[in-house]
Formats: structure tokens, C-alpha cells, sequence
């Protein structure tokens, strides 16, 4: 360096000798070479030396903060003593970023980028230079403690060699720049800064536990600028943010670890309901998620599937038969129907089976043979309701002031359109004005494009004339002028999606347990006699009076939506011709209950 300095002083000297005036352009050699050095000799860095310089400043702003009761942003006193793993984990992060070169989180994470910058273009300048090159050391900058500086990183901070000096020095830094170093340079920043704040805070911590404003001395407080607050804050929300990335990066190491052999029960049962909502429909969606709830009760929600077993199945099939009826219903002293309960047995199978089928490692058929068997004492069948309970079902009223009140125009319509259509509970729910239209004189409500059981429910039904007489066009009508997309919307009121038993929930409650019981029904007393009572019987009265009145199978089916895909005739190919709607008017017209 003294040789360049003394040729580049032989150089200026030279040019000097060139002027007319030689007394005039005259300077001390004292003076030239005080010019040089203060030209080409820039402050020199030092991350660690600013950061001591910081760390009282910061200090002293905290204790500031706590005596005066200040109130910031942040508090730095939330922040516990960061665990020995943590401070491991992190500095692994910094050293894979130098290996992959992926150390844009360390930089945007430092709370003193303007320092690192204000060297990050003279330092990427020296390490194109042939100065760097003697020192220059891949293994080094890959293996050294991240405290250290590397042998390039020590000679800048010796030198602070930057463009201009080293363009002075001679140096046409035309080598490739080591990106590995540069790396290595930023998160040697990150490792002291995250170092400085992890003392800082503790000391913090600290000074916080032991004031006591009532017996320490009175302070005046100090005058902080909003520029120094703002700096101030930004160390304790970088450090947040540092924080809350090594969980991440943790919890990340934990997951990837678990899964080199662990088969997560809600993680695998997400990606199986995903793609079943491709290809079923939403009730049956809800059917497996209410099955899937019940068994990560059971198994526990993170339950490693490669351990489920033959003995594992036969575990599920007890508790479930063990499962009491929904509380909700009002049957939490019941136990499941032997149907439902070979439901879940049914759906548990076809979530294991495509487990199996899509790579994990579980073994297929594990619920095989598990069903329980059916038999007439099992089974509680629906009759339909005697025309006196269909009598006083069509008269009710309302037993209590509090019954049903936020949803009685709805309700008075429900077992109505059940009783003189056939329709499911969520299929009258879902009806829109605009499935209600008019051909040839024929009113009738449209389940096409409606969120109905299977394809098959798809149909048209001709509007009775009791419904008619009964005012349900008008009640439609209504529903259009106050601009409604669905004719009831009391019982969708406060919901922003059906729950789960449909937008018809409401219903259901009052139905099933309080109109029934107050029109003379003992739902106790049809179980003890194989027999079950409740909304969807109406659905089961209007079949069972379409049969006593000889309307064919076929179109009593098509009417209620119960077309069989193995009906070869009707079902394929008749599949495109539709029963004509003044013939399916005549025979609803028929159903009647006097």
C-alpha cells in the first residue's frame, strides 16, 4: 500500500511540475499525503463496535420507558430468555443460508439494514479484487463459527477497502464476485445482531424485575427523538419476527421428521375429503366429517395411521356402538340405530381403503365383516302419520309464545309441502323463487341445479292444489317483491352457511320435539314398538297414500326422487324422457288426507 500511495504521490508531483506557475500549485508533502489518507482511507467496519454503541443507547431508552410507564409499540419486557435450542436452531438457519444462498430473511430481519448497506457495496467491490483473492477461502466461510470473521471479512474491517480506494490502489477487480462470502457476510450481521438483542432484552428483563417505583428514586425522564423511538421499536419487532421463524423453522423440522414415517390422521383425511368433494355430494361430505370428528375423538387428531390395526377397528366399532344419539336432538340417552352405526363403520372403511389406494403404507379392509347385523328388532321403521295426526299437524297452533317465533311463517309451510309433495327436509329449505314456475297453466317448483341428495332427486313436482288453496304462490310472491333469492329465509336467519343438518335445522328441532309431543305423539313409546316418528315420515306418508291410491311405482319414484341407477328400463333408457306435468299434476292432485 505505502508503494502505491508513494507512486500515486510521484504521479500528482509530476503533474504539479507541469504548471506555469510551479510557487502557486506548490504544497507541503506533509499536506499531500494528509489528502491522500483522507481520500482513500475510509471509516473502517465494524458491526460488533456499532452495535455496543446501540446496545446503551437502547438500554438506556428501555429503562426510560419503564420508569416513565411509557407506553411503545412493543414491549420489551414480554420477551423470556430465548432457549439454548432456539439460538442452535437459528444459527443452523444462518449457516444453510450461506450455503444456499438464501439470505433475504436474515437482511430483511436486521433492525440495522442501513448499516449493513452502507458497507454491502463496498465490501461486494473488494471481494472482486485481487486482495481478496489471497485470502479468499470457500471451506472457511462454510465451517467458521459465525462470531468470527472469515480472513476476507477481517481484512476489510482492517482496510474498510472500498471501489474508489481500490480502483486508486491499481486494482481493475475484474474476478467473479463470491457470492458464498457475501452470504457469509450478511449472516455474520444477522448472528450479532440477533446475539446483541437476545442480551439486550434479557438485560431489559432484568433491569424491569428489579425497579420498584415506590422505593427507587424519582427520574426525569429524557428526551428521545421519533427517529430514535422508531429505530428503538424496530429492534424488538425484528426480533419478534426472528422469533416467530425459528417456531416456524422448528416446527417445520418436527413435521419433516414425523413424516419420514408418520401418517397424520387430520392432515390424510383433509387431502381424502378434498378430493371427495369432487366427486359426492355436500351431505355426503358432511356424513364423512361427522365421522371423522367422532374417531379423532377417539384416536386423538395427530394419530399415526401406519399404527391402526385390525384391533384398532373392532376398538372403533364399540365405541361407536357405545356412542349415545345426539344431545342436540334431545336423544343423548339413546344409543346409535344399527343403520347409523354401520354408516360410520362404512365411511371409516372407505377413508382407510383410500388411504391404502393412494400410497400410504395402511393395510386395506380393516373394517371388513365389522358391520352389525340388521334385524326387525334392530330396525325402527317409519310409518306414516294416521290422517287424524295429519288433522291436527295441518290445525296446529302454537302452544307457547316462545315457540318457533323467529321462524313461524316458515314453519307453518315446512310439513305442509312435505305432506302434499314428498320433498326432503333440505330440498324444501333450499327452494328459490326462481324455482318456482308456471307451463301451460301447471304451477310447480323445479329441484334442478338445487343442492339435492343424488342426481336423481333432480326433478320437477307439480304444485298440489291444497298447497294452493293454502296460499303458498303468495307466500312466494312475497319472497320476490322483498327481493329474496330463497322463499324461506326465517330459518336461514343469523347463518351465513347450513349447519350441520342443513339450513332445515331449525325445523327439525321444533318439529321432532315439540309439535309432535304437543299433537299427542310419544316418541318412547313407537320406539318400544319398532316404529320411529319425525319429520321425514311425512316424506313416508305421501308414498305410503301415493301406493293406496295405485299411482304406478315408476312415477311415485320420479316424483319423490327416488329413481334406482339399476332400473334399466326407466333409468337409461328413458333416462331423457320425463312423465309429461299435467299427468303428474292429476296424480299429485290425488294425494289427500281427508
Amino acid at each position: 500500500m505505502a508503494l502505491k500511495i508513494q507512486q500515486k504521490f510521484k504521479e500528482e508531483w509530476d503533474n504539479l511540475m507541469d504548471y506555469e506557475n510551479i510557487e502557486d500549485a506548490m504544497i507541503s508533502i506533509d499536506d499531500f499525503i494528509k489528502h491522500c489518507l483522507d481520500k482513500y482511507e475510509p471509516k473502517n467496519w465494524d458491526f460488533r463496535a456499532y452495535l455496543k454503541e446501540r446496545y446503551q443507547l437502547y438500554l438506556s431508552m428501555a429503562k426510560d420507558e419503564i420508569r416513565t410507564q411509557r407506553k411503545t409499540h412493543f414491549d420489551p419486557t414480554s420477551f423470556s430468555e430465548v432457549p439454548n435450542v432456539d439460538v442452535i436452531r437459528y444459527e443452523k438457519h444462518l449457516k444453510d443460508s450461506i450455503a444456499t444462498g438464501n439470505s433475504s430473511s436474515t437482511f430483511e430481519q436486521l433492525a440495522h439494514k442501513a448499516y449493513l448497506w452502507s458497507y454491502l457495496n463496498d465490501y461486494g467491490a473488494f471481494l472482486k479484487s485481487r486482495l481478496y483473492q489471497e485470502v479468499k477461502d470457500d471451506a472457511e466461510a462454510l465451517s467458521l463459527p459465525l462470531n468470527l470473521n472469515s480472513a476476507g471479512e477481517s481484512r476489510f474491517k482492517e482496510h474498510g477497502y472500498g471501489e474508489e480506494f481500490l480502483t486508486f490502489l491499481g486494482d481493475d477487480l475484474s474476478h467473479e464476485m463470491d457470492k458464498l462470502a457475501i452470504n457469509r457476510f450478511i449472516a455474520h450481521h444477522g448472528w450479532l445482531e440477533f446475539k446483541f438483542k437476545k442480551q439486550l432484552t434479557q438485560d431489559i428483563s432484568n433491569f424491569a424485575k428489579s425497579y420498584d417505583h415506590f422505593v427507587d428514586e424519582e427520574y426525569e425522564p429524557q428526551y428521545w427523538s421519533p427517529a430514535e423511538w422508531k429505530q428503538y421499536e424496530d429492534v424488538f419487532s425484528t426480533f419478534t419476527e426472528t422469533l416467530s421463524m425459528i417456531n416456524t423453522l422448528k416446527k417445520n423440522d418436527a413435521k419433516v421428521q414425523r413424516n419420514k414415517t408418520h401418517i397424520d390422521l387430520t392432515e390424510t383425511f383433509n387431502q381424502f375429503i378434498e378430493e371427495k368433494k369432487l366427486s359426492v355430494k355436500p351431505d355426503t361430505v358432511m356424513q364423512y366429517q361427522i365421522s371423522f370428528n367422532f374417531i379423532s375423538q377417539i384416536l386423538g387428531e395427530n394419530f399415526d395411521l401406519s399404527n391402526f390395526d385390525r384391533k384398532k377397528a373392532i376398538e372403533i366399532k364399540q365405541a361407536v356402538i357405545n356412542k349415545s344419539a345426539n344431545s342436540e336432538k334431545g336423544r343423548d340417552k339413546e344409543t346409535l340405530a344399527v343403520k347409523t352405526i354401520n354408516r360410520y363403520m362404512l365411511n371409516f372403511s372407505a377413508f382407510l381403503n383410500w388411504c391404502s389406494d393412494n400410497g400410504y403404507k395402511i393395510e386395506k379392509n380393516l373394517f371388513e365383516n365389522l358391520k352389525v347385523k340388521e334385524t326387525k328388532s334392530s330396525k325402527n321403521n317409519r310409518r306414516p302419520y294416521t290422517s287424524n295426526e295429519i288433522k291436527l299437524m295441518m290445525e296446529y297452533k302454537y302452544m307457547d309464545k316462545r315457540e318457533a317465533a323467529d321462524f313461524r311463517n316458515d314453519a307453518y309451510w315446512f310439513p305442509k309441502i312435505a305432506l302434499y309433495s314428498g320433498m326432503r327436509l333440505n330440498e324444501i329449505s333450499g327452494l328459490k323463487t326462481d324455482d318456482f314456475g308456471c307451463e301451460e297453466g301447471i304451477h310447480y317448483m323445479s329441484l334442478y341445479d338445487n343442492d339435492v341428495k343424488t342426481e336423481s332427486s333432480q326433478r320437477i313436482i307439480p304444485i298440489h292444489a291444497k298447497l294452493i288453496e293454502l296460499g303458498l304462490l303468495e307466500y312466494v310472491e312475497k319472497a320476490r317483491q322483498a327481493k329474496s333469492s330463497y322463499v324461506f329465509m326465517e330459518v336461514k336467519k343469523g347463518k351465513s352457511e347450513a349447519g350441520k343438518y342443513g339450513w332445515g335445522e331449525k325445523i327439525s328441532k321444533w318439529y321432532n320435539r315439540t309439535l309432535l309431543r304437543n299433537i299427542g305423539i310419544d316418541k318412547d313409546f313407537e320406539k318400544e314398538n319398532g316404529k320411529m316418528l319425525d319429520f321425514h315420515g311425512l316424506r313416508t306418508t305421501f308414498i305410503s297414500k301415493c301406493k293406496s291410491k295405485g299411482v304406478n311405482e315408476y312415477l311415485t319414484r320420479q316424483i319423490v326422487g327416488h329413481m334406482n341407477d339399476d332400473d334399466i328400463t326407466f333409468g337409461v333408457y328413458g333416462s331423457e324422457v320425463a312423465t309429461k306435468l299435467d299427468v303428474m299434476k292429476q296424480i299429485i292432485d290425488k294425494i289427500t288426507y281427508d
